[in-house]
């Protein structure tokens, strides 16, 4: 039931009050303005591209995370990673080495093997080794000096324009990663140090299929990394939060 919300004078008798829909069927090609038939949702779950951005300060977990990403996705061919790393050129601590050069001089062919719900993996009776290289065309890395950051919103709106460039010039050959498909990928936003469940890629537009909606939008507060995998029905609950104050301002 869905209660339509408009006012007598403008949309009549019929076009007021509560309404039975049937959350699976638009009904009216106008009614439903950004309703998605998932017909070939299986297709699609396994095929689109995923488009995932990482803002990264000074952060040494970065390399595990994309790591983790690669060989934890079910099709690790569809993923595109950006990476905004903000370092400090001046120093020569791990936090500021460079994210792609220290995943492979940390994962690179040093027996660890992918994943077993990885299909590179699959395709073989042995585990493959990691390979950063394989992966190398499908990340990017932006640098920027640490000292000059403005903060996660500022690295993350930079990470969207790089989106959104590739979507702009995804037929003249300027791309900078790869051409944006705006009626089939999907965008993917996650921090520096995370981890990832298996076959993550799949299971997170199966659930956007899910809304119908091709606006919609998933969001969390993850979980800690040991409840990787664990009881997927069960999401972080946020609690005890209060407001308190500055001389200044109210703040959260």
């Amino acid at each position: 039931v869905a209660f339509l919300g408009r006012d007598i004078a403008q949309w009549g008798d019929n076009g007021t009050g509560l309404v039975a829909i049937d959350p699976d069927i638009c009904p009216a090609p106008n009614a439903c303005p950004y309703f998605v038939d998932n017909s070939d949702k299986k297709s699609i779950a396994e095929t689109s591209k995923i488009h995932l951005v990482i803002a990264s300060f000074r952060d040494r977990l970065c390399p595990r995370t994309l790591y983790n990403a690669f060989t934890k996705a079910q099709h690790p061919e569809r993923l595109y990673v950006r990476v905004l790393q903000q370092v400090d050129p001046t120093t020569t601590l791990e936090d500021d080495a460079d994210c792609f050069q220290m995943l492979c001089q940390k994962y690179n062919n040093n027996n660890i093997p992918i994943d077993k719900h990885n299909t590179t993996a699959a395709s073989s009776n042995q585990p493959s080794p990691f390979d950063c290289q394989h992966y190398k065309s499908h990340i990017e890395i932006v640098t920027l000096d640490a000292r000059h950051a403005q903060g996660p919103c500022d690295a993350r709106s930079k990470l969207s324009a790089l989106i959104e460039h590739d979507y702009l010039h995804a037929h003249d050959n300027q791309h900078r990663l790869t051409p944006v498909d705006a009626n089939q990928d999907y965008c993917l936003q996650t921090d520096s140090h995370m981890d990832f469940s298996h076959d993550f890629d799949t299971r997170l537009i199966h659930m956007h299929q899910r809304a119908r909606n091709e606006r919609a939008v998933l969001s969390t507060y993850v979980a800690p990394m040991e409840q990787t995998d664990q009881d997927p029905t069960e999401v972080p609950h946020l609690c005890m939060i209060s407001w308190t104050s500055s001389p200044h301002f109210p703040h959260l």
